[in-house]
């Protein structure tokens, strides 16, 4: 995810930076980060770009306020609204604190569970998939989302199930899915 930033000033006029080269990735919106921005435009005066503080959680429509020097005298400042907008991100989706993600498993694997390696907000990290798994379940990777911008707690990843048939079948498996079948059907008529 990349964060554009918008000045407002105190007479809450709009105006919208150019950051191409100041954009924050997903990660750096999710656990914070620090950034240079030219106020000048907002200001009208030439300044130095003033670091700002982007703390963790922050999302779309939230406001950072910053006080920028006026000029020459650092002890003239302006209190700045810095309105934050966080971008889409092609893998990952954000849900308040959570963060969704959607995993392909193999027919097999979903039946007979599997360890599989997925992305996170920090990394890669193994996700354990129970034997029995049916596409759309929801599977919880604790403690691997957002940061609370209060510094309570941090969010889940939580991994959506998609699951891929084979485009084809031997004759051997279209055997055993018979079996299966006929097992299935036997244990059902026990019950």
């Amino acid at each position: 995810m990349a964060m554009a930033i918008f000045c407002v000033s105190r007479d809450a006029h709009k105006v919208r930076l150019d950051l191409c080269d100041k954009l924050c990735c997903l990660q750096e919106a999710a656990q914070g980060t620090k950034k240079k921005v030219d106020l000048s435009r907002v200001i009208g005066t030439q300044i130095p770009p003033v670091e700002i503080d982007i703390p963790p959680g922050i999302d779309s429509g939230q406001q950072i306020q910053v006080a920028a020097p006026m000029g020459a005298d650092p002890k003239q400042r302006i209190n700045v609204l810095l309105s934050i907008e966080v971008e889409a991100h092609p893998k990952f989706r954000r849900q308040g604190l959570d963060v969704m993600y959607t995993q392909i498993l193999k027919l097999h694997e979903a039946l007979l569970g599997t360890t599989v390696t997925v992305p996170t907000i920090d990394g890669s990290a193994e996700l354990v998939v129970p034997p029995l798994t049916m596409g759309n379940d929801v599977l919880r990777m604790r403690e691997k989302g957002i940061q609370d911008p209060r510094g309570r707690s941090r969010g889940d990843q939580l991994v959506s199930v998609r699951i891929i048939k084979p485009s084809k079948l031997t004759e051997r498996q279209k055997q055993l899915l018979k079996e299966f079948a006929q097992e299935a059907e036997a244990a059902n008529v026990r019950r």
